[in-house]
């Protein structure tokens, strides 16, 4: 997503969710957006990250293939990839994989106008 983003007055972070839970939230994140990325919308770690990053004011657009998850309940939106039955989870799978990375460059394209 930083590809599209190049030259914007915007910072852009990749972490590991667990990273993210355990020590990189300042205390006020509300200048911040949060984009998780999860097939599931129920792993752990994620919704761990998501929640703390919530309660300190961030903005959160999630990006999930499964409707109704936990994560779609502490998001802001949503960016739902349907790339399969939503009863799928915790399964790798190619077309998954694009389709988050898709959905990403979409949310970069529209942050980038």
């Amino acid at each position: 997503m930083s590809h599209y983003l190049e030259g914007a007055p915007l910072q852009i972070h990749a972490r590991v969710a667990s990273e993210l839970s355990g020590f990189g939230l300042k205390d006020d994140l509300a200048d911040t957006l949060i984009i998780p990325i999860t097939q599931s919308g129920t792993t752990t770690d994620t919704n761990r990250a998501v929640a703390m990053a919530r309660e300190r004011g961030a903005h959160i657009i999630s990006i999930v293939n499964r409707r109704q998850s936990d994560i779609t309940a502490k998001s802001s939106g949503v960016f739902y990839t349907s790339d399969g039955r939503d009863i799928e989870m915790s399964v790798a799978s190619t077309k998954a994989f694009y389709a988050q990375i898709v959905a990403g460059q979409v949310l970069a394209l529209f942050f980038a106008q």
